[in-house]
């Protein structure tokens, strides 16, 4: 995936996404094509396969760019930053409904665990937690998949907490 500045390929790259969210509302993710994406954008399969590998890095691409508009470079301590991370899930999740949905009906709401995961790595990284250390990337997953079916188990309950409540009780869990 694309992960350069070039506002002409960023531009490409956000109507590769527009265009996608716009074919899942009616066909499953799985019987889009890559041509549907690029006739649907205006833009080649050339610029596509240069931009992205395939659809699901497209939808990366989207997942990330929400992560990191909504997320804040914060340089607190860990377990504010999962306290942070929780919240800022919990945002992203209510914000993009639509296409949290779509992404459980076309069954790959991995991709939103596996950016979260990522997001926890970054955030150790600038909080100087040794990175090196062996363990590191079980701490990760634990985290990430915590912080993620707790909030998906409390999205489908009918949210009988609070999300105060809730960031709380994900806090106390992870530190």
């Amino acid at each position: 995936m694309y992960t350069g500045k070039n506002p002409i390929a960023i531009r490409s790259q956000e109507c590769f996404v527009e265009s996608l969210l716009e074919l899942m509302k009616s066909k499953s993710l799985f019987k889009i094509t890559i041509k549907d994406i690029c006739e649907k954008a205006n833009l080649s399969r050339q610029t596509f396969y240069q931009l992205f590998s395939t659809k699901e890095d497209v939808l990366r691409f989207y997942i990330k760019r929400s992560f990191e508009e909504i997320y804040p470079d914060s340089k607190v301590e860990y377990h504010e930053n999962v306290k942070l991370i929780a919240q800022y899930f919990l945002k992203f999740l209510m914000e993009n409904d639509d296409f949290v949905r779509m992404l459980v009906e076309n069954r790959i709401a991995y991709l939103i665990v596996d950016e979260l995961a990522m997001s926890i790595r970054n955030i150790g990284n600038k909080a100087n937690i040794d990175s090196k250390k062996e363990n590191n990337e079980y701490e990760v997953a634990f985290i990430a998949g915590g912080i993620s079916s707790t909030i998906f188990y409390w999205l489908k309950s009918d949210k009988k907490i609070s999300e105060e409540k809730l960031i709380d009780l994900i806090t106390k869990m992870s530190i």
